[in-house]
């Protein structure tokens, strides 16, 4: 996993998300991107709110493996939330973001 000092961005701080009340999976804007944020054992991680097979969305998505990975609801296909490869579905990728709480806000990262 790459960590967040490895990768060159900026951090902007995700509006309307209390990382103690709200409720997760919930939807954020990052930057001019959409993104599904989601609460794992590890802490947070941000995705691409669609799956990139057909566009289905990944809100009811379920965490599996210690919540080292997603799998979209609507044809299982897995992908792994350190790097979104796909774990049944080799060819496709999931964009993922990093996610950090911050005095008590998200922030997440915006790559340059």
């Amino acid at each position: 996993m790459v960590e967040a000092s490895e990768i060159s961005g900026e951090w902007q701080v995700l509006e309307g998300l209390d990382p103690s009340g709200t409720a997760f999976p919930a939807e954020a804007q990052l930057g001019e991107e959409a993104i599904l944020v989601l609460k794992t054992a590890s802490g947070f991680r941000g995705v691409q709110p669609l799956c990139p097979h057909q566009g289905a969305s990944l809100m009811a998505a379920a965490l599996m493996s210690n919540d080292s990975m997603i799998r979209c609801p609507r044809h299982n296909f897995v992908f792994r939330l350190d790097n979104g490869a796909g774990v049944n579905c080799r060819d496709l990728t999931l964009k993922i973001y990093s996610i950090r709480e911050n005095s008590d806000r998200l922030e997440g990262l915006i790559a340059t």
